[in-house]
């Protein structure tokens, strides 16, 4: 061989060599963006979970509220059932009423009594 030759050699043999880093290069490349289009989808599909579990604690907040609102309605006409029963039975209708069933038990026991 010639120095021309060796030369050439040595310069192909470069070449090959700087060809198969290249391929290994890209072999990389293609590698890390079939991972990274990997991850894009799995964040996508995370996306569409986080979008779902923030509807499902809307419609909990909203069912709380909801629950509050008849809560507080309940309870409100609790009260006001409570204080028509007590306004509808005064001391004077309290007292005519025990008068009336003593007067009652009193014709009975007179008629009762007498033959």
């Amino acid at each position: 061989m010639t120095g021309t030759g060796k030369g050439e050699y040595e310069r192909g043999r470069e070449a090959g060599g700087v060809e198969q880093r290249l391929r290994g290069v890209e072999e990389h490349l293609v590698r890390n963006n079939g991972s990274i289009a990997e991850q894009v989808e799995q964040a996508k599909e995370m996306m569409g979970l986080i979008h779902v579990q923030t509807l499902a604690i809307q419609r909990l907040t909203d069912q709380l509220a909801a629950n509050a609102k008849q809560d507080d309605a309940l309870t409100n006409a609790s009260q006001h059932r409570r204080s028509e029963s007590e306004r509808s039975w005064s001391l004077a209708a309290r007292f005519t009423i025990v008068a009336g069933v003593l007067l009652i038990a009193v014709v009975v026991v007179l008629l009762l009594v007498k033959p």
